[in-house]
C-alpha cells in the first residue's frame, strides 16, 4: 500500500513538474517574440517582363531575369536554394533591383500566360541553358548574362553582375 501511495506521488510530482516547465517556457517565448520579429523582406517576382519594364523606368532600376526550370533542374533548384531562398538576398535587392522570373516547370502547374510570358522571354533573350540570369537595364538592354550556378553569398548575388552599380 505505502509503494502505491509514494508511487502516485512521484507520477503526480512527475506530471506537475513538466506542466510548470511548459507553461514557464511559453511564458518566455512570449516575452521573446516581439522582440525577435524582424521586419518583412518583398520577395516580389514579376512574371510579366512589361510590367516589371515598368516599373524599372519609374524607379530607374535595373531588371533581373531569371530563366529557370524549378521543379527539374538541378543547378535551378540549387541557385533557388543557396540564393533566392535567402532573406539575405532579398535584402540586398531591395530598392535596387526588379525581379522577374520566366520559369518552366514540368510538374507544378503554370497558368497559360505565365507560360506564354517565359516562352517569351527566352526566345527575346536566347535562352538555350536553365538557369540562364540575365541583368537588363530599364529598357530592356543586356547589361550581363550568366548561365549555370555560380556559388557566391546570397547578399552579393547582384555584385557578380557585370553592369550592377550598388
Amino acid at each position: 500500500m505505502m509503494k502505491k501511495l509514494l508511487l502516485s506521488l512521484l507520477v503526480l510530482a512527475g506530471v506537475g513538474n513538466c506542466v510548470v516547465i511548459n507553461a514557464a517556457e511559453n511564458s518566455a517565448e512570449k516575452k521573446v517574440a516581439p522582440a525577435v520579429k524582424a521586419a518583412a523582406v518583398e520577395k516580389k517576382w514579376y512574371t510579366n517582363l512589361t510590367e516589371a519594364m515598368e516599373k524599372a523606368r519609374q524607379e530607374k532600376l535595373p531588371i533581373l531575369v531569371l530563366a529557370t526550370g524549378s521543379d527539374w533542374c538541378p543547378p535551378c533548384k540549387r541557385l533557388e536554394k543557396e540564393i533566392f531562398s535567402k532573406d539575405a538576398f532579398y535584402k540586398s535587392a531591395a530598392g535596387k533591383v526588379v525581379l522577374v522570373k520566366a520559369d518552366f516547370p514540368r510538374r507544378r502547374p503554370q497558368t497559360a500566360a505565365e507560360r506564354k510570358q517565359a516562352e517569351a522571354i527566352a526566345r527575346q533573350f536566347e535562352v538555350e541553358a536553365f538557369p540562364t540570369v540575365l541583368l537588363l537595364n530599364s529598357d530592356g538592354k543586356v547589361l550581363d548574362k550568366q548561365v549555370g550556378y555560380r556559388r557566391v553569398a546570397p547578399q552579393n548575388y547582384l555584385e557578380s553582375f557585370k553592369g550592377f552599380k550598388k
